[in-house]
């Protein structure tokens, strides 16, 4: 994974079949490295070795009957992979609302266009649920590029009270995604507290009056 040459290193080791006795395949399903880059390459290595043990089929070594096989692999780009990029409304720091709207910002990362993207906005005030709220996305967000994410308002709105917590969560949910770990973004945020009531005093002096106002 990390292309240094060699396949001993931790971790670098995808799969091992048991022991097949006589005719046999063995299938499996691998998790790509998280180390590799994107538009490079890198080397697979298939060991089939005849033996009674599995532990003993090691990546590099000698053996008396069995096959070594080099494979280049192309570390290509993922097609389809949308994220949320950030919570732009609410903020901390914003005023009570009861007809507050959630908008957010989505990033297309993959190599193709998407449209009609959902997106879950859910907002708690502790652990409990104040508001779920779906919407989809209709327009197109090119491939990943400069240009690539759009600001999007979901249009039901919601109560924000007055000096309280909440902690949303944004989140594509795209069934072709392939990359699910970019797809949602939490964000905590505190409301301002309502302004104290202002006080006033007024004086009259023959015909002049003067009236004085303090938040």
């Amino acid at each position: 994974a990390n292309n240094d040459g060699d396949f001993n290193d931790a971790d670098e080791t995808l799969a091992t079949s048991a022991v097949i006795n006589g005719n046999g395949d063995f299938g499996t399903n691998i998790t790509i490295p998280a180390g590799l880059a994107q538009g490079k390459y890198s080397i697979v290595r298939i060991v089939m070795q005849e033996t009674n043990s599995a532990a003993s089929v090691t990546p590099c070594g000698n053996y008396l009957k069995g096959e070594t096989q080099d494979y280049r692999v192309f570390v290509s780009p993922p097609t389809i992979d949308v994220g949320i990029l950030e919570i732009v409304a609410p903020e901390s720091g914003d005023c009570k609302s009861p007809e507050q709207y959630a908008t957010v910002r989505i990033r297309n990362n993959g190599s193709t266009s998407v449209s009609n993207i959902p997106v879950v906005f859910t907002i708690k005030q502790g652990t409990a649920t104040i508001a779920t709220i779906n919407g989809i996305y209709t327009g197109t967000i090119a491939a990943a590029s400069d240009t690539s994410d759009v600001v999007f308002t979901l249009q039901t709105p919601f109560n924000l009270a007055a000096g309280t917590t909440y902690s949303l969560t944004a989140k594509t949910t795209m069934t072709a995604d392939q990359v699910p770990d970019n797809d949602s973004i939490t964000a905590v945020i505190t409301t301002l507290s309502n302004a104290a009531s202002p006080t006033g005093t007024a004086n009259i002096c023959n015909t002049i009056a003067q009236l004085n106002a303090t938040a």
